[in-house]
């Protein structure tokens, strides 16, 4: 979605972004001196210098006006209101809803359009296509495990798409794979009994920033009989490589890789 009263394409832009996947798209593409607002909880050094506009899910409005932006970035599925409400207010915004690595890829181009950095983003893309396939022929002979990524805990969500393509690139085959075509949270919710069914060989988690229970999955209704809990197969991850759908989740195929086939080259930036 794109709100706004004039067309932005620079190179000396004024960009605030509501979230944190377009700030790193903005970082890949070498234009973060033009962000100038950024949602609490990014400390990437790179952006030390724009100002704080509030947590992810409770952007400051005033901050953000008086931050003068010529373009605002939000991210679809969690911002829409209030993008819609600066776009209200006066202010150019531009709402991103990629949801597979494809889509990231697309966005990269998009922003890239609008900052002037074209041939950065050529670089790019050119890099995270060869990764892509360099996992692809690294593990095309492995049989897939079994893998249950887990976004949320209660409710339990599952992988959105983008994850569910990390999980197959590593090596692995997403158990909820349909439901990571869903771009909800409501829509990716799973129970107990579905999971037991499914019986993944591997459990990874993310809880959104929130620490990871092992001892609270585990105690699960029926979880001692699935091969992730019996293996001691059951791991957490860092967000920041998984839940923030920019160029870094690429970095993120290779943690998993590393879980699911360990004597899989130790390289987190190839």
């Amino acid at each position: 979605m794109v709100r706004g009263k004039n067309a932005v394409v620079k190179s000396n832009l004024r960009i605030v972004c509501l979230s944190f996947d377009s700030i790193d798209i903005m970082i890949a593409l070498g234009a973060q001196h033009m962000v100038v607002g950024r949602p609490a909880g990014e400390h990437r050094p790179e952006v030390a210098h724009a100002q704080s506009i509030g947590g992810y899910g409770h952007i400051r409005a005033d901050a953000v006006l008086a931050l003068k932006p010529d373009l605002v970035i939000g991210y679809a599925a969690f911002q829409m209101r209030q993008s819609l409400a600066l776009a209200d207010a006066g202010l150019n915004v531009l709402t991103l809803s990629h949801h597979s690595l494809e889509e990231i890829q697309n966005s990269v181009t998009m922003l890239a359009t609008i900052t002037g950095t074209l041939s950065a983003a050529a670089a790019l893309q050119e890099q995270f296509s060869s990764r892509i396939a360099r996992f692809e022929a690294r593990n095309r002979q492995r049989e897939p495990v079994r893998v249950y990524f887990e976004e949320w805990d209660c409710p339990m969500v599952a992988a959105p798409m983008w994850i569910s393509q990390m999980i197959q690139l590593a090596g692995g085959r997403d158990v909820f794979a349909d439901k990571s075509r869903l771009s909800t949270f409501e829509a990716r919710q799973v129970t107990v009994d579905e999971i037991v069914r499914e019986d993944p060989q591997f459990i990874v988690a993310s809880w959104c920033g929130k620490p990871v229970n092992k001892a609270a999955i585990l105690n699960r209704p029926g979880f001692s009989n699935v091969a992730a809990a019996r293996h001691d197969r059951i791991f957490e991850v860092n967000g920041d490589a998984f839940l923030q759908p920019g160029p870094s989740v690429i970095n993120g195929v290779s943690i998993l890789e590393r879980l699911f086939h360990p004597d899989a080259p130790m390289v987190q930036h190839e």
